[in-house]
């Protein structure tokens, strides 16, 4: 099953000991909350903070993502008319399909 996320962009900010992630507007806010420290327990603040950061990108990310599937698979498709080496070709076609399934996960579909 496909599933919609909140659009972005996304936003963290540091409030009330958590990093807060942030939708475009109140409605879908906040998208997430990740603790500030983990009290002795998890990763430390620094590892958390970058965390928060990876989680407001996805939505930049994925859209990314999706805009150069097209151009890699034609790329991939003009190197094959061109014989290239069948070790990059190999090698090309794993990178899109794991581009494919990062998108697919992110859609909430199997990776």
């Amino acid at each position: 099953m496909m599933m919609k996320h909140t659009q972005g962009p996304w936003a963290v900010k540091l409030k009330d000991r958590k990093w807060v992630i942030k939708g475009p507007d109140k409605k879908h806010s906040p998208v997430a909350l990740v603790e500030l420290e983990g009290f002795g327990m998890g990763p430390s603040r620094a590892v958390r903070e970058a965390n928060a950061r990876l989680i407001a990108a996805a939505p930049d990310l994925l859209a990314a993502l999706e805009a150069v599937l097209p151009d890699l698979w034609d790329g991939i498709d003009l190197a094959t008319e061109q014989s290239v080496n069948e070790a990059w070709l190999a090698d090309a076609l794993h990178r899109l399909d794991a581009a494919r399934a990062a998108v697919n996960k992110a859609k909430g579909g199997e990776a």
